[in-house]
Parts: structure tokens; C-alpha cells; sequence
């Protein structure tokens, strides 16, 4: 199904990053990691929200969309660094993600893989971290409003809880897929 995103991304024009790209950033700034690790992937970047964070703080970014019109919409604003951003224009299901990287953002955007090719594109994103890198974002809960839609990936909130570390086991990197569970 073919989506004009165009009115969304007029709708959150200047709106600030995402809480969970915030608390990545944070986690990463605090292994006091070198600035080579700083290569950021956002997946489904839309119109750059998360974007221009990561290179606010100074990241070389990898912004991936399915849409031309995101891409346009991100490339819009003058004053991007513009040396330190790559973009690239492809569906999940085609992608080959850049390894090794330092964070993984993919805010509401992971559930526009296809249920087909998740698990194998899930494990190229995180095979694609170094040094535990974070991976932040959401995903939506297979009572979705939009669950009934077969193209879209959905994740029970029970396995998916058991899929992930629990506040009382470490985990290699810090995690913070939320959302969608209702």
C-alpha cells in the first residue's frame, strides 16, 4: 500500500527528536566512546526529526527511507551538515546496513518491514552494532489499529518482553523498543 506522508511530515515540521533517540544518545555519550563511533543509522528518517539530532551532536548519519519524498523533505533545510550526512532511498526488505555502527534509531518505522523479511533484517540491525551500541525506537503490538494490515510487522507485547533483556539481566546493549502495546 502506497502512502503520501507528505501531510505528516508538514505536521511535525520542527518538532523535536523522539524521547527514545534521546535516552540512546545519552546512554552512548556516557561510555565515553571515541568519536569514530559516532555513525548513526535512522531508519525511515521522514522529514529528519531524529536526523538533525544525531547531527546536532555531531554523528555521521545514515538517513534511509522508502520515500523521495522524505528524503527531499530532510535535504530541504539549509542548515544540515551536510558532510556529515549520507542518505540513501530503499525499503527494509532491500537494505544492506553499514557495519559496524554505533546506534541504530528507527522511530515507528520498523513495522513497515514486511512480516517475510523482519527477523532477517532484526539481525542485520543488530550485527551492524559495535561496541553495544543502543538501538532505539518503537514497535507496534499486534493490537494495533492497524494490525489487521498483513504488509505490516506486529510483535506481541509477551514475547516480545521475553525476547528482550529484563532490568535484572545485562544486556550488551542498551535497548529501548516501546510503544504500540495496547
Amino acid at each position: 500500500m502506497k502512502r503520501d506522508w507528505s501531510v505528516y511530515y508538514d505536521a511535525i515540521e520542527g518538532k523535536p527528536p523522539r524521547k527514545t533517540l534521546l535516552k540512546a544518545l545519552d546512554l552512548f555519550d556516557k561510555q565515553a566512546l571515541p568519536p569514530t563511533a559516532r555513525l548513526g543509522i535512522d531508519l525511515g528518517c521522514g522529514s529528519g526529526r531524529d536526523t538533525f539530532e544525531l547531527l546536532r551532536r555531531n554523528w555521521q548519519v545514515l538517513a534511509i527511507d522508502s520515500s523521495q519524498t522524505a528524503i527531499s523533505y530532510l535535504l530541504n533545510h539549509s542548515d544540515l551538515s551536510f558532510n556529515l550526512l549520507k542518505t540513501q532511498i530503499a525499503r527494509f526488505e532491500d537494505l544492506t546496513l553499514p557495519s559496524p555502527t554505533g546506534l541504530v534509531n528507527a522511530s515507528f518505522s520498523l513495522p513497515f518491514c514486511s512480516p517475510k523479511y523482519f527477523p532477517d533484517f532484526w539481525n542485520q540491525i543488530t550485527a551492524s552494532l559495535r561496541f553495544g551500541g543502543p538501538e532505539c525506537g518503537q514497535l507496534f503490538g499486534d493490537r494495533d489499529s492497524w494490525s489487521t494490515n498483513n504488509s505490516m510487522t506486529f510483535h506481541a507485547l509477551e514475547k516480545t518482553c521475553s525476547n528482550l533483556p529484563s532490568p535484572g539481566r545485562r544486556a550488551a546493549a542498551p535497548r529501548m523498543w516501546l510503544g504500540g502495546f495496547d
